[in-house]
């Protein structure tokens, strides 16, 4: 089992999937996390999910693309380094407080590296 973060339009859900896609994604013992990838928003249309697929990256991209003709695109891949200009823009800002709990501002996020959701026990290289 490897973990994919995959960039979906935003209002698609597992449920509008024909059928041949659900059975395609279930056989790869898929596992989808709920909502939008934690710490991320959408952007222009798309969002961020968390998928844990029993599949190499290239299949998996393969069956996206050509066997199921899905508007997906796998942004990263367990055991592939991370390219931050692909998740960057999906970041959602960090709040800042001040000494009574209140925000103060909030600061746009330009490192990645240990901020993505991951599946128990799994890393992503950086």
């Amino acid at each position: 089992m490897k973990q994919f973060i995959i960039e979906v339009p935003e209002n698609e859900t597992f449920h509008d999937l024909s059928d041949d896609a659900k059975t395609s994604i279930t056989s790869l013992q898929g596992q989808y996390a709920q909502g939008n990838l934690v710490g991320s928003e959408p952007f222009k249309g798309y969002r961020l999910k968390l998928v844990l697929a029993n599949i190499e990256p290239e299949a998996f991209e393969e069956l996206i693309d050509n066997t199921l003709g899905l508007d997906w695109l796998i942004v990263a891949s367990e055991g592939v380094e991370i390219e931050p200009a692909l998740i960057l823009p999906y970041m959602s800002d960090i709040s800042v407080f001040d000494d009574e709990d209140e925000v103060v501002s909030s600061e746009e996020v330009t490192d990645i590296t240990d901020k993505l959701q991951t599946f128990s026990g799994r890393v992503w290289s950086y």
